[in-house]
């Protein structure tokens, strides 16, 4: 049998491709489960990390795995945390700073 080769959408390499820069910009990555957090929680957190400088981005696991694996920064243990409904966060302030925030 011909395997065909696989055919992405252009949305999602789009999307791994800004992954990808969004990596090389900022100097800490963050992952968090979004799974049972309410919509308007969510809104009211992406708009104040925007508002402190960071990026919140939601999307797929899967590509959030596929971009960081393509990223060079040494992040294995983050992918092996991805579960749930991820959202990656981007900030160029220490982890710390992104924990106390959150909590």
């Amino acid at each position: 049998m011909d395997k065909r080769p696989v055919k992405a959408a252009q949305w999602k390499k789009d999307k791994v491709q800004l992954i990808n820069n969004l990596t090389k910009k900022y100097k800490t990555i963050g992952i968090i489960d979004t799974t049972n957090l309410p919509s308007s929680q969510m809104q009211k957190m992406r708009a104040n990390l925007t508002d402190k400088g960071m990026v919140l981005l939601m999307t797929r696991s899967r590509l959030i795995k596929l971009a960081l694996k393509d990223s060079k920064k040494n992040i294995d243990q983050i992918i092996k945390k991805i579960r749930g409904i991820p959202a990656i966060i981007f900030l160029n302030e220490g982890a710390f700073d992104l924990i106390k925030f959150i909590s």
